[in-house]
């Protein structure tokens, strides 16, 4: 809620006036045929970000679990990433926060190594929040924050 505040006048005193804004939201529910297995959107787009749920080691194509070791898991899961980005119009050099969640904070080195290698130069901001457990045992699970890229004049987007 936007509050503005108007200038008193003379013999006036001040006043407070509300003024209730709308947002437009785009909630994403599936994505190839990864579906929310909740009340929850996979992504939302608003205005020109997008705002990712935690992703799990979902297969997309078939929407099973797919358990593995944490590289494994790290790698599937960071594909997802990438594939609902794209699917929205942006994608992984759009990234602007990640946060982490993994179940021992001993697999961070291996987990690292594994980001880092996908993501190259580019180096969002991160947190990583070490959990007692993950939904369904899984080792890893990535939310994130990343822009859209723009359409420029002649349709396409640019970044």
């Amino acid at each position: 809620m936007l509050a503005r505040w108007s200038l008193p006048s003379k013999g006036r005193r001040q006043q407070k006036i509300k003024k209730r804004e709308v947002i437009t939201l785009n909630c994403i529910k599936n994505v190839a045929n990864m579906t929310s297995n909740g009340h929850y959107s996979i992504a939302v787009v608003h205005n020109d970000l997008i705002f990712v749920s935690g992703i799990l080691a979902i297969n997309p194509e078939t929407n099973a679990k797919q358990f593995g070791t944490v590289e494994e898991e790290t790698l599937i899961v960071l594909k997802n990433l990438k594939l609902i980005l794209e699917s929205s119009g942006s994608d992984i050099k759009q990234v602007l926060k990640t946060t982490i969640y993994i179940p021992d904070i001993s697999m961070w080195d291996i987990v690292n190594k594994v980001y880092s290698n996908f993501f190259g130069d580019h180096m969002p901001a991160r947190s990583i929040v070490p959990t007692k457990n993950l939904h369904f045992d899984f080792k890893i699970e990535i939310e994130a924050v990343a822009a859209i890229k723009k359409l420029n004049h002649a349709g396409t987007r640019t970044s």
